[in-house]
């Protein structure tokens, strides 16, 4: 086949794309070009199929879910087809590409993995393996690995590709049964994305305490490592030179390192087995002026609401802007009845707060469930002259991120006056696959989830999987 232009590869794009082995494992921060990895595997391995004689082999790729198929997987593989000039045809009610030269690349969801069923594949590749919950992923490890065919091929291959989401089946096949080979790599091996964009994006977003000014030695050794690179410098300064890149980039690395940027730059496995789920509060977090001192002025409160009937739980908060113009959010109060419905907690805030705008982010199931025979709990807020803010509730896992994310960055204040919530900060924990423990103690979560769905709305983490094109 014929490509329009030079395939760049780095060097741990590169291992990935060339191994054989029956199974292999390929864990990356953020942006460290997994996508492309992907693309380019399923590639490298029609070319050797047909050179061992196989006629038309046939890659399948899978996703966590149809919608990571149908808005990144599919569409990378048709632009980076486009870029290289890979003729092909694409049947989008099978998913999958027919290349003009031999060779298709079919895609699977694992929305449902139990209907991997009815077709034989060469090779698998599994992209953002981890997404998936843990009882799929066993189940789709089991049909791909029976949909490899055995009587023509004598080395199929399985990879798996993804970010680190805690120690579910991938951490267990390739680091505690060591399954095959597993390779590793940061957001910033990645030599491709500017400095700003791994400073703001990643080290920002996941990491503890980092300033707002990229260093200035980072920043110098980054363009002197691009200006370089462009002029085609000779390949041994070139290398020492980014040796020492990486080397401030590590550096910078630990001295900012926190769970999240482990997970989402480092690519490492994150130990989240009984850890406390918000690893981000701290005593810094915590205010004890009076309270009219935070409310005095504002007319609007914003309000983070849980369901529960026993107890019903709720917190109060303002919006105000800081020294530079961001945004912070203080936490003033909370609301904590038992035995109670939608109702009273509607009197409640109008009676606690007469005269005030007042902005809901409830829990969005709220839309469904009822408190009476006529109207859902939602309704019953509107009704009351709320406003609503939220359309749907996102994965537990990302709304622990985003509110530890805000806690190491200044952006959320707690008043003393919050027993019930500065008690859950402290002692909610999360289980083996990240989500929260339901505590036996009875007391514990609800409040905390309430908090959740007014901040992860508030200060919500975009993150950009795919930021440049080989």
């Amino acid at each position: 086949m014929k490509v329009k232009a030079k395939v760049r590869l780095l060097k741990h794009q590169l291992k990935f794309v060339n191994n054989r082995d029956s199974f292999l494992g390929f864990v990356a921060g953020y942006a460290s070009g997994k996508s492309d990895g992907v693309y380019h595997r399923a590639m490298a391995l029609i070319k050797y199929r047909k050179s061992t004689g196989i006629k038309n082999p046939i890659i399948c790729i899978t996703a966590p879910s149809y919608r990571i198929l149908n808005d990144s997987n599919i569409v990378d593989f048709e632009s980076l087809s486009n870029h290289y000039n890979v003729a092909y045809t694409f049947r989008k009610q099978d998913k999958r590409f027919i290349l003009k030269t031999g060779g298709e690349v079919w895609f699977r969801s694992l929305d449902r993995p139990e209907n991997i069923v009815g077709f034989d594949a060469t090779d698998f590749i599994h992209d953002e393996f981890d997404v998936a919950k843990y009882e799929k992923q066993i189940i789709s490890f089991q049909k791909s690995s029976a949909r490899l065919r055995q009587d023509e091929i004598e080395d199929p291959t399985q990879a798996f590709v993804s970010t680190a989401e805690g120690f579910k089946y991938f951490y267990e096949m390739f680091v505690q049964d060591k399954l095959g080979t597993l390779y590793s790599s940061r957001s910033y091996h990645n030599t491709f994305l500017s400095v700003g964009y791994v400073w703001n994006m990643i080290f920002r977003v996941f990491g503890a305490n980092v300033p707002l000014s990229i260093p200035t030695d980072l920043e110098q050794a980054f363009h002197i490592y691009k200006t370089a690179r462009k002029a085609k410098t000779d390949i041994v300064k070139l290398r020492l030179l980014k040796s020492e890149l990486m080397k401030l980039y590590d550096y910078y690395y630990e001295i900012h390192k926190s769970p999240l940027l482990r997970q989402y730059c480092g690519g490492e496995f994150v130990n989240t087995n009984g850890s406390v789920a918000y690893w981000g509060f701290s005593d810094d977090v915590v205010v004890d002026l009076p309270v009219e001192n935070y409310i005095e002025g504002h007319n609007t409160i914003h309000v983070g609401m849980d369901f529960n009937v026993n107890p019903m739980t709720a917190v109060f908060a303002i919006k105000k802007r800081v020294f530079g113009g961001d945004e912070q959010l203080v936490i003033f109060g909370e609301a904590y009845l038992n035995n109670s419905n939608t109702y009273k907690m509607r009197d409640h805030i109008l009676d606690r707060f007469p005269g005030k705008r007042i902005i809901i982010y409830p829990d969005m199931t709220g839309g469904n469930r009822k408190s009476s025979a006529l109207f859902t709990d939602l309704d019953i807020l509107k009704k009351a002259g709320f406003q609503v803010f939220g359309k749907s509730n996102i994965a537990v896992r990302n709304s622990l991120n985003a509110i530890n994310t805000a806690f190491i960055q200044g952006k959320i204040k707690v008043h003393a006056d919050c027993k019930y919530l500065i008690n859950d900060y402290q002692k909610v924990i999360r289980n083996e696959y990240g989500e929260i423990e339901k505590a036996k103690e009875l007391s514990l979560t609800h409040v905390s989830d309430a908090s959740r769905y007014l901040i992860d709305r508030t200060f919500p983490i975009r993150a950009k999987s795919r930021v440049y094109k080989l």
